[in-house]
C-alpha cells in the first residue's frame, strides 16, 4: 500500500510541477512578449543585420509562439530584405541552435508581403536597374560585402509544415508581383553558400499583376499543383540554371503579355524565337530540365510572333504543347496562324497569308546532355547535335510587291525586280544537319530589270530544298528551277514580245547561305525557245554593229552558266550559250557601282566582244573568241 501511494504521490507532484512549470512559462514569456524591452534587446543584438517588432504576440506552450502585425528588415552580405505579416505562428526547438541549426515547423502565415533587393557589387553596372528595385525601410542600398568570408560552420535551416493562406506581396529584385490562396511548403537552406532546396507540395493561388523591369508581363491568372526545388547552390545557379533544378507539376491558366516563355522549349533550334500576348491554359510536367509526360497547354493568341532565320511573322493563332513518350521526339510543339504578315530583316512585309503552320518537335530536355563514354561524367552538347525536328508549312500567301525580294540581293545586280504580285507556297523540313522540301512561287504580268532595261514576264520559281544544316543557314538547293515565260523586252531601239516564249533555269548543283545579301554558287543549265530576247537586249547596247540587228531567230536554245554570289560581289567564271548559228557567253564580276567582265556575241561567222573595266564599256571585231577564251577576271584582293 505504501508503496502504491507513494508512487501515487510521486506522479501527482510530477503533474503539479508540470502544471506550475507551465503557468511559469506563460507568465514569464507573455509578459516578455508584451514588454517594449524585449523587442529593443532583441533589435540590439546584431542591428547591421536585422531588426524585428511585433504589435502583439503570445505563447500557449513551450516554444510554440503567435505573432500580429509583425514587421522585420535585414541584410547580408549581398542582399537586402524587409518583410510584414498580419499572423504568424510557429514552433521552434531550442536546443539545436547551440549547433547551429534551426528546425521550425507548423508555421502558420497569412497576408504577407516580402522586398528584397541586392547590394552593390562594384563591379556591375545597376544604372538602369535602379529604379525597378524596392525600398527597404531604414536601409540605404549600399555596396555588398566582397572581402572573404570567415572560416565558420554555417547555419543550418530546416523549416517544416509551412502553411501560406491569404494576400501575398512580393518584390524581389525586379520583379513583382501578388497573389492570393494557399500555399504549403517545406524549406532547408544553409547558410554561406550552401545548399538550397523547397518543397511546395499544395499550390492553389489566383495570381495578380506581375512585373519585370516595370513592365507588365501578366495581369491575372490561376495555378495549382506541386512546386519543388532539388537542392542546388543558388550562387553557382542562377537565371536559367534554376530550371535544371525545378520540378513543377501543376495547372495554369494565366492571361500573358509576353510568350517568351515558349523559348525555353525550342532551345535546340536556335535560329527561332516567339513572342506575343495570350491565354495559357492546362497542365505542365517538368522535372529537372526535362518536360514529361501528361504536359498540355494551349496558347490561344490574339497577338501571336514567329521570328525564324531573321524573318518576323505577326498574326493571331494559337501554340499546342504536349508530350508523347512513344515517339522518337517526345516533345511536340504545334504553332497555326490564322491572318499572318511575314516580314523580312528589313522590317519590310514580305507576303501576307493564311494557315501558316509550324511543327517542332524534340526530346523535350531544356538542358541536353550526353554521357561520355562509359562513365558518369557529361558535356554540353553543340546546338548542331542537339536533335529537333521543325516543319514549316505555308499553305496560301500572296506577295504585293516583287520587288521586296531585292533585299536579298547583292548591291550592283544587273537583275532587279521592279513589281508585280505573286502567289506562294513552302513546305520545308529542318533537322540538325538536314533540310528538305520546297518553296513555290507564281508571278503573271512581273516586271523586272536587265542590265537597265525593262522586261515584262509571267514567272515561276520552283525552290527545292536537298539538304543543309539549318544553324548556318546553309541549303543545298540543287534542282531549283526557275521560268519565264511571255517575255516582252522593252528597249530604246529594239523590243520584243511574244506569247509563246519561255526559258528555263535550271540548277544543276547549288549552295545557298541564307544571310543579306545572300550567298549562291551555282552551276545551272539554261533552255530558251529561241534567241529573240537576247538579241533584243544586245540591239539595245550602244554602239552595236548592224548584223547585231540581223540576228535570226534560232530555236531550242542551251547553255550552263556558273555564278558565285557572296560578300556583295558577283562572280560570273563562265556562262556560254551555243548553236550552230549563235553563241553568247559571259565572264563578269560585278560590285556596287562597278563592272568588270567580257561579254562575247557570234552570229555565223560574224563575232563580237564587249569589255567592261570599272564600268567603261569597249566593243571589239577583231579576234572575238581568241579574246573571250583568253579573258582572265580580275583579282579583286579587298573582297
Amino acid at each position: 500500500m505504501n508503496s502504491k501511494s507513494g508512487r501515487k504521490s510521486g506522479f501527482k507532484r510530477l503533474v503539479i510541477a508540470a502544471v506550475v512549470a507551465e503557468l511559469v512559462y506563460i507568465v514569464l514569456f507573455n509578459l516578455a512578449l508584451q514588454l517594449p524591452l524585449t523587442q529593443t534587446l532583441i533589435n540590439q543584438i546584431r542591428p547591421e543585420k536585422f531588426t524585428i517588432t511585433w504589435e502583439n504576440a503570445w505563447t500557449w506552450y513551450p516554444f510554440r509562439f503567435h505573432v500580429r502585425k509583425a514587421t522585420g528588415n535585414g541584410q547580408s552580405r549581398s542582399q537586402q530584405w524587409e518583410f510584414e505579416t498580419e499572423a504568424v505562428s510557429a514552433s521552434i526547438a531550442v536546443s539545436p541552435l547551440f549547433f547551429k541549426q534551426v528546425w521550425i515547423n507548423n508555421v502558420r502565415v497569412s497576408d504577407s508581403r516580402y522586398y528584397q533587393r541586392p547590394r552593390l557589387k562594384p563591379d556591375k553596372d545597376y544604372t538602369n536597374l535602379l529604379e525597378f528595385y524596392p525600398d527597404i525601410k531604414d536601409r540605404e542600398l549600399n555596396e555588398a560585402v566582397t572581402t572573404p568570408k570567415k572560416s565558420k560552420k554555417p547555419w543550418h535551416v530546416d523549416i517544416e509544415g509551412i502553411s501560406l493562406d491569404g494576400q501575398f506581396y512580393y518584390w524581389v529584385q525586379q520583379f513583382k508581383g501578388q497573389a492570393r490562396g494557399t500555399l504549403n511548403a517545406e524549406l532547408d537552406v544553409v547558410s554561406r553558400g550552401g545548399l538550397f532546396s523547397l518543397t511546395a507540395p499544395d499550390i492553389d493561388l489566383s495570381l495578380g499583376q506581375h512585373r519585370i523591369n516595370g513592365a507588365e508581363v501578366f495581369r491575372h491568372g490561376e495555378i495549382s499543383g506541386e512546386v519543388a526545388f532539388a537542392p542546388f547552390v543558388p550562387r553557382e545557379n542562377r537565371g536559367m540554371k534554376l530550371l535544371q533544378y525545378l520540378t513543377l507539376d501543376t495547372d495554369i491558366d494565366i492571361q500573358v503579355n509576353s510568350l517568351a516563355f515558349i523559348n525555353q522549349f525550342t532551345r535546340n533550334f536556335e535560329d527561332m524565337s516567339m513572342g506575343g500576348t495570350g491565354q495559357v491554359n492546362g497542365h505542365l510536367r517538368l522535372e529537372q530540365g526535362r518536360v514529361l509526360e501528361g504536359t498540355r497547354l494551349l496558347v490561344e493568341a490574339d497577338k501571336l510572333e514567329l521570328e525564324i532565320m531573321s524573318h518576323v511573322v505577326n498574326g493571331e493563332g494559337e501554340v499546342k504543347i504536349d508530350v508523347d513518350p512513344a515517339s522518337q521526339h517526345p516533345f511536340h510543339m504545334d504553332v497555326r496562324f490564322n491572318d499572318l504578315v511575314m516580314h523580312h530583316g528589313g522590317g519590310v512585309p514580305l507576303f501576307n497569308g493564311l494557315g501558316l503552320r509550324l511543327r517542332y518537335e524534340s526530346v523535350g530536355d531544356l538542358f541536353y546532355t550526353q554521357a561520355v563514354g562509359d562513365s558518369s561524367e557529361t558535356r554540353d552538347v553543340p546546338a548542331l547535335e542537339k536533335p529537333y525536328e521543325l516543319s514549316l508549312e505555308i499553305p496560301t500567301a500572296h506577295v504585293d510587291d516583287m520587288a521586296v525580294f531585292n533585299y536579298y540581293f547583292p548591291p550592283g545586280l544587273p537583275f532587279l525586280f521592279s513589281n508585280g504580285t505573286a502567289d506562294l507556297t513552302a513546305d520545308v523540313q529542318f533537322k540538325p544537319g538536314d533540310a528538305q522540301g520546297f518553296l513555290k512561287l507564281r508571278a503573271d504580268g512581273m516586271q523586272a530589270e536587265i542590265d537597265k532595261q525593262s522586261i515584262r514576264t509571267d514567272f515561276a520559281a520552283n525552290i527545292s530544298l536537298a539538304g543543309g544544316v539549318p544553324r548556318d543557314r546553309v541549303f543545298d538547293i540543287s534542282g531549283t528551277e526557275f521560268k519565264l515565260e511571255n517575255v516582252g523586252v522593252m528597249g530604246e531601239n529594239d523590243n520584243f514580245k511574244q506569247k509563246n516564249w519561255a526559258t528555263v533555269i535550271k540548277l544543276k548543283q547549288a549552295d545557298l547561305v541564307f544571310t543579306n545579301p545572300i550567298s549562291l554558287k551555282t552551276e545551272a543549265n539554261l533552255h530558251m525557245t529561241d534567241s529573240r530576247p537576247i538579241v533584243a537586249l544586245l540591239g539595245n547596247q550602244k554602239s552595236r554593229p548592224r548584223w547585231v540587228k540581223n540576228m535570226l531567230t534560232i530555236e531550242d536554245v542551251n547553255g550552263v552558266v556558273e555564278l558565285d554570289i557572296k560578300d556583295n560581289r558577283i562572280l560570273i567564271p563562265n556562262a556560254f550559250i551555243d548553236s550552230e548559228k549563235i553563241d553568247v557567253g559571259a565572264k563578269a564580276v560585278i560590285r556596287e557601282g562597278l563592272k568588270d567582265g567580257m561579254i562575247y556575241a557570234r552570229y555565223r561567222k560574224l563575232d563580237i566582244v564587249v569589255k567592261f573595266t570599272d564600268g567603261k564599256r569597249n566593243i571589239n571585231l577583231m579576234r572575238a573568241k581568241p579574246q573571250f577564251d583568253e579573258y582572265q577576271l580580275p583579282v579583286v584582293t579587298e573582297w
